[in-house]
């Protein structure tokens, strides 16, 4: 049986699960449960910032007319570094990681107004990203932070009622 283009994009995006799942050696700072302090000096909380998104934000503020295409760069770039992030820095690690893989097109999205942070393989081009019907069957779920993907038709079942947003798109290297 052919291996097809879903198939394809489906197992990127477990690889990529797999990858920063292993760069995450501190973890979330939004997730309960032990090391909670650690993770939340590093990743940031409600009463801090955390010394990564301190380093993302002196690193911004370096860029004359900084995009979301920088965020996503250096968001990958720390995460990776610290080992430490929620959603919107393990999906940005994660789609950094695709796109050195050569996996495209790649959409950095989030949902519900920055609740959730997550990467989209394989959307169809020209089609509106909050809207999943038009994606295509090809279109596969990356999102490290629940350590979970699929077909990109499981967005509705995962972020029920969330608004769907593109943040950025890389169609190809």
């Amino acid at each position: 049986m052919a291996e097809t283009e879903a198939t394809r994009n489906i197992a990127a995006a477990n690889m990529a699960v797999k990858y920063v799942r292993s760069k995450m050696d501190i973890g979330a700072s939004n997730k309960p449960g032990t090391g909670m302090i650690a993770r939340m000096l590093c990743a940031g909380g409600t009463f801090n910032k955390g010394e990564l998104r301190e380093k993302v934000d002196q690193d911004l503020a370096k860029i004359k007319n900084p995009t979301w295409r920088d965020v996503l760069n250096l968001s990958g770039d720390w995460a990776k570094h610290y080992g430490c992030g929620n959603c919107g820095e393990q999906s940005a690690l994660a789609f950094v990681y695709l796109r050195q893989h050569g996996i495209f097109p790649l959409d950095w999205m989030q949902v519900g107004n920055f609740k959730h942070a997550f990467v989209i393989i394989g959307r169809k081009s020209g089609s509106d990203p909050s809207d999943y019907n038009g994606w295509g069957s090809d279109s596969a779920i990356c999102d490290p932070w629940v350590s979970r993907s699929g077909p990109g038709s499981l967005v509705t079942l995962w972020y029920l009622h969330d608004k769907l947003a593109l943040l950025y798109r890389e169609e190809r290297g």
